[in-house]
């Protein structure tokens, strides 16, 4: 409950929940969240009904975006780091699903597909160390700290932000962690930089956000471990008071990225209505 308040709260989803441009995104996260999931259910309780579920939410995520083509991936990390297992004949029905789809979108598409670079090739080919910056410091960075600087905003949000990581920096010197909990976080960390891959030539992610809805898939990653390390403390009151201030100061910035939208909605009305008169 922790984590997906934490998830419901993010300021950087304002552009994939808003724009309609990016009901792909939002489809996808959805039922790659569910395949992994249910993943877990059919894992727990042994019905083949789970899995077999699991792996029709996994087609539909394939056939929402490209990005979803991580699942194996992440029903892999599921095995070995949740179930501390390695059941192979699982995950490769995972693997030959995402095959599948990739072949017949290669066929249909005559190429890889997706964005492509000024010459014309792909632009998952584009490898630099601004690939790494993106990876490992913009991508992750602006999930948390994903605040529209292009926006006006004032002093209590620049308050609020930093309220925010004080209560991170608190948390990480406060808790510790049980083993289970450290599973939970290093699943966590390893579904941040995983979906994050797909979309590494467009994650410098700028001051207004823009593009930001590539971050939304990773950004439950985030919420794992915030919430894992939250709830891991073995004050009660600690951890309820922290949580209380996260959620606020998360809410209010969230509230400031979602003006922004309304403001070049009332933009666009104005522009359509001199056009008409």
């Amino acid at each position: 409950a922790v984590a997906t308040t934490i998830f419901a709260v993010l300021p950087v989803h304002a552009e994939t929940v808003v724009w309609i441009s990016a009901r792909f995104d939002l489809l996808a996260a959805c039922l790659t969240i569910w395949s992994c999931v249910v993943y877990l259910l059919f894992r727990r309780s042994a019905r083949q009904g789970f899995f077999f579920l699991s792996l029709l939410l996994a087609l539909l995520a394939l056939l929402s975006k490209e990005n979803a083509y991580i699942i194996p991936v992440l029903i892999l990390s599921v095995e070995l780091i949740i179930q501390k297992t390695a059941k192979i004949i699982y995950v490769s029905a995972y693997l030959l699903l995402a095959v599948i789809v990739f072949i017949i979108r290669y066929v249909a598409l005559s190429g890889i597909g997706g964005y492509a670079t000024s010459s014309g090739d792909p632009a998952i080919y584009k490898f630099s160390l601004l690939t790494l910056q993106g990876l490992f410091i913009r991508g992750p960075g602006q999930i948390f700290l994903g605040f529209n600087w292009e926006h006006p905003f004032g002093v209590v949000h620049v308050f609020l932000i930093s309220l925010a990581l004080i209560v991170l920096l608190v948390v990480a010197f406060k808790v510790t962690l049980s083993r289970s909990n450290r599973r939970l976080v290093l699943m966590g960390l390893i579904w941040i930089f995983v979906t994050l891959v797909p979309a590494h030539f467009i994650l410098l992610v700028g001051p207004g956000l823009t593009g930001s809805r590539v971050l939304y898939l990773g950004s439950v990653g985030f919420a794992l471990v915030c919430g894992t390390v939250l709830t891991s403390s073995k004050s009660v009151r600690l951890s309820v008071a922290l949580f209380i201030v996260l959620i606020i100061s998360l809410s209010s910035c969230l509230l400031h990225n979602t003006d922004a939208w309304k403001y070049a909605g009332l933009q666009a009305r104005q522009t359509l209505s001199d056009i008409k008169t």
